[in-house]
């Protein structure tokens, strides 16, 4: 409920202006990324995005293996480190 408040607030663009990332991840796979850097499960992530567990879960692989990383964790610091996510 708290990303709708805070898109409802302004406080956060549901579909941040990103620009091209050295990657080339899928504005879909950078949404999964913004999610997975706030903490959501797979679980969560689907219901927000209305699409099913076993989507997320391809969706994380393949930001996984573009990013050349093995962990959610690893994911996150790379996208803030190559600013694809900001604060």
């Amino acid at each position: 409920i708290f990303p709708f408040v805070e898109e409802y607030l302004g406080f956060k663009q549901k579909t941040p202006n990103r620009g091209e990332n050295k990657y080339s991840l899928t504005e879909r796979e950078i949404q999964v990324l913004e999610l997975i850097a706030e903490g959501q499960t797979n679980k969560q992530i689907a219901e927000y995005l209305q699409i099913s567990s076993r989507t997320v879960q391809h969706h994380s692989i393949h930001i996984y293996e573009k990013m050349g990383v093995k962990s959610r964790s690893a994911a996150v610091m790379v996208a803030f480190k190559e600013k694809i996510l900001q604060l």
